[in-house]
């Protein structure tokens, strides 16, 4: 793709016009023009022509009616024209050019010189459709990394903690996090028959249905909802998986909800009483 035919003489107003001629054409059809498009908006930015155009930063002239361009999209178009891989591969087009902005460069890079497995077969990017390309940016991202069970994101490094696995070191600390929601969680324990009785009394009042709008709201509300549902799947761990077990917690879950429900509720018919009143 040619550099953008502006002579190094032509006056920065002159300049500044003729790029914002090309723009508002580009955007016409972003799909086929966006490395112009691109080209115009680094030039402007690079010579400060915005400033030509009486704005103070490039942001401000990306906000005028006559451009209205988002700054990361300008940001990406921009950076597409800085790279001379995209420059080699124009005809994949715009919409996996912008998936691959998104990309970290090695990857990136990986991908544009040596293509990628997808669904067992190598294929080079103008081969891939874009769907084949998100899979498999995302399978490279994951080579070498783990599934953290508590927030399930990928991650470099993880913890194992009772046969699961949880992230640790750098800014992942789910490892920690579950470690001290473990400790919360033994030393407020609740003793084994209390915990039964406390159970008992939510499957008593626990509605039929979560959704029941006929529903009377639920006052009884253990200290700590929180200590008893984390006490019972932490018990739950420790064991097998029953049917039982499966409905005590749907009904501790159906319990919750009923309650949250309830409260937001509440807090909806407050915020409109203290509005009526401060108007």
């Amino acid at each position: 793709m040619p550099a953008l035919a502006i002579h190094p003489d032509t006056p920065p107003q002159d300049a500044f016009e003729m790029l914002l001629r090309m723009i508002a054409e580009s955007r016409q059809n972003i799909g086929q023009n966006f490395y112009t498009l691109g080209q115009a908006l680094a030039y402007i930015k690079d010579n400060r022509l915005y400033e030509v155009g009486g704005f103070n930063t490039f942001f401000a002239f990306l906000r005028d009616a006559r451009v209205d361009i988002a700054a990361p999209d300008a940001e990406r178009f921009i950076a597409i024209t800085e790279d001379p891989a995209f420059e080699r591969q124009l005809s994949m087009g715009l919409s996996k050019m912008l998936e691959l902005m998104k990309l970290p460069e090695t990857t990136r890079s990986q991908i544009l010189t040596q293509g990628a497995e997808v669904n067992g077969q190598h294929k080079d990017i103008q081969e891939m459709n874009l769907r084949e390309l998100r899979q498999a940016s995302q399978q490279i991202k994951r080579e070498g990394k783990t599934r953290c069970d508590r927030c399930r994101r990928w991650v470099d490094a993880v913890k194992e903690l009772d046969g699961h696995f949880y992230g640790a070191g750098g800014a992942h600390s789910c490892y920690d996090a579950e470690l001290e929601e473990r400790r919360s969680l033994s030393a407020g324990r609740i003793p084994a028959e209390q915990l039964d009785q406390v159970l008992e009394t939510l499957k008593g009042a626990a509605p039929a249905s979560a959704s029941a709008a006929a529903e009377p709201a639920l006052a009884w509300l253990p200290e700590s909802l929180y200590q008893v549902y984390g006490q019972l799947i932490q018990d739950q761990n420790r064991g097998e998986i029953s049917r039982e077990s499966l409905q005590r917690e749907q009904e501790m879950l159906r319990k919750l909800v009923h309650l949250c429900q309830t409260r937001l509720q509440e807090i909806q018919q407050l915020g409109k009483a203290l509005a009526e009143l401060e108007s």
